[in-house]
């Protein structure tokens, strides 16, 4: 794992505290800290708070490029459109419950985004139904 985006911007850093850092230099040190050993599985707890978006974009590049090398990643975030493209499973929790589990094949058959997925599973309408309607209402229009 490279962490070169992260690693290039803080070597002007490197004798200061992690608490005189700005919170994107904050998020980018503790970033490449935890990447550091290479692990095959990933968490990112809101891992784009506090970046700007030229690292937000290499970020998105390096979590595709790890991806696309096998490697697990689970990103928890509040923010639906920054992982858009970026996902092949959610889970979408309220109060602790896991409230939706599908696949990006899923919601791709129904025609709904990610973030509407999300609003009609928080907002009490019943996942399970939304799919399947949806999904035999692709099928009925095809046929």
């Amino acid at each position: 794992m490279t962490c070169c985006w992260s690693v290039s911007n803080l070597t002007d850093k490197r004798k200061k505290f992690g608490d005189e850092l700005s919170k994107g230099m904050q998020q980018k040190l503790n970033l490449c800290l935890g990447l550091l050993p290479d692990p095959d599985i990933i968490l990112l707890d809101e891992p784009m708070i506090g970046l700007d978006p030229h690292a937000i974009k290499e970020l998105k590049q390096f979590i595709e490029e790890e991806r696309q090398a096998g490697k697990t990643m689970l990103i928890s975030t509040h923010i639906i459109d920054s992982v858009d493209m970026m996902w092949d499973r959610t889970i979408i929790m309220q109060n602790g419950q896991i409230k939706a589990n599908v696949s990006k094949e899923e919601i791709d058959s129904t025609g709904k985004t990610l973030e509407e997925l999300f609003f009609e599973v928080t907002e009490g309408v019943d996942k399970e139904e939304t799919v399947s309607e949806n999904a035999a209402k692709a099928e009925s229009e095809e046929g």
